[in-house]
């Protein structure tokens, strides 16, 4: 199975046109409920015990 590059939030918000790392992720928090970090350390505990 192919590898997920980890992106850092700084380009993430980059990428999806922020001009910041911040208003990425208050606008992700809104959307979401949750922080950007938060579905982070999620995602990477679930596929650590895989």
């Amino acid at each position: 199975m192919g590898r997920r590059r980890r992106l850092a939030a700084q380009q993430v918000a980059h990428r999806f046109g922020y001009a910041s790392e911040a208003a990425f992720s208050r606008a992700f928090s809104r959307t979401f409920g949750v922080p950007p970090g938060a579905v982070r350390a999620a995602t990477v505990t679930d596929t650590a015990s895989r």
